[in-house]
């Protein structure tokens, strides 16, 4: 997560100086042979598209993330804001709404900073 968060800051800094993205990608370098081919003219700009290895699991793999760059900026200072995310009662809760814990992992941790920024599921498809 700390270097994730490094990325976002340094991605945050070209946003700021007026540069756009039509998406952008996070992924793991040990995954990148298993890519799948991505048609990005078939895409919605407003979804979050995970990648579906653990379903029917709600929790989000960390291996390949496509999103928008305002939802990354939003969402990847997790390093940021462990404690709140590990502290907060209300998120715990929404978090085993959907059958899923909060661990200090990747995945679980992925998952519950999705829920604190964004509330719920309905802008993420997995694929």
């Amino acid at each position: 997560m700390y270097s994730r968060n490094k990325v976002r800051n340094l991605f945050k800094t070209y946003v700021n100086d007026g540069v756009t993205y039509d998406f952008v990608i996070m992924s793991r370098f040990d995954n990148i042979s298993i890519m799948p081919k991505i048609n990005f003219k078939h895409l919605n700009k407003t979804v979050v598209y995970i990648d579906h290895m653990h379903l029917p699991k709600k929790m989000f793999p960390d291996n390949l993330i496509i999103m928008q760059q305002d939802t990354c900026i939003k969402w990847f200072d997790i390093y940021d804001k462990l404690d709140i995310i590990l502290n907060n009662i209300e998120l715990n809760e929404k978090v085993k709404s959907y059958n899923e814990s909060i661990f200090i992992n990747a995945e679980q941790l992925l998952f519950a900073k999705y829920l604190l920024e964004f509330d719920n599921l309905d802008d993420i498809c997995y694929f």
